[in-house]
């Protein structure tokens, strides 16, 4: 073998033949790839345009049948009900959030099953135009969910702050700190909900 022919074969030893990889595989695999792709697309498309919209719809008519079934369609009751949805689905990502790391994770997963199913019910019946509040709440009590809903949802936001601040700033372990400023802000929030729902009650009709 000389320094000009790498490949070429001393002499009287057989080189057996090597294998060249074909243009035709590698477009095979290209094809693949995008075969899964498409796959996926696909069942986030269907997911997204139909699971997600009809999962929206039978949650949240499942809870305002339940909130009308426990007060009997009574507007006070209801605007506890549309209160409770958004400050609950809120107080639940925010145990989440501060006791994740300290719970059992059957007890983790719970929790965040819980959050889930509210925040999709919750997510569809937002006191805002184009949401499903309007249309799935219509009966007995509708308008006194709505007061509750439009008073509970900004009380919830101001704990999905605070769970977001202590997930993303890694702070749950300030809420065990006695005295903490963590501790304060949350029972500040806490009872500016609780006004919420009085001045909500208050207001139905």
């Amino acid at each position: 073998m000389t320094p000009d022919q790498p490949d070429a074969a001393a002499p009287g030893v057989e080189v057996p033949p090597q294998r060249k990889d074909g243009t035709f595989t590698g477009f095979l695999g290209c094809l693949g790839g995008l075969g899964v792709v498409l796959v996926l697309f696909t069942v986030v498309i269907v997911v997204y345009f139909a699971a997600f919209p009809v999962a929206l719809s039978v949650l949240s008519d499942a809870y305002v049948s339940l909130a009308r079934s426990a007060t009997a369609g009574n507007p006070r009751g209801m605007a506890a009900a549309g209160w409770l949805l958004f400050v609950l689905t809120a107080a639940s990502v925010l145990a989440l959030a501060l006791t994740r790391d300290r719970l059992a994770r059957r007890w983790a997963r719970t929790i965040g099953a819980v959050a889930a199913t509210l925040a999709l019910a919750a997510w569809n019946l937002l006191p805002l135009r184009g949401s499903g509040l309007f249309a799935t709440v219509d009966g007995p009590g509708g308008s006194g969910f709505i007061t509750g809903a439009r008073w509970g949802a900004p009380a919830g936001a101001l704990l999905l702050m605070i769970a977001a601040h202590v997930h993303f700033r890694k702070r749950a372990k300030d809420f065990y700190v006695r005295h903490s400023m963590l501790r304060w802000t949350i029972g500040l929030v806490s009872a500016l909900a609780v006004a919420a729902l009085a001045v909500a009650v208050v207001r139905a009709e």
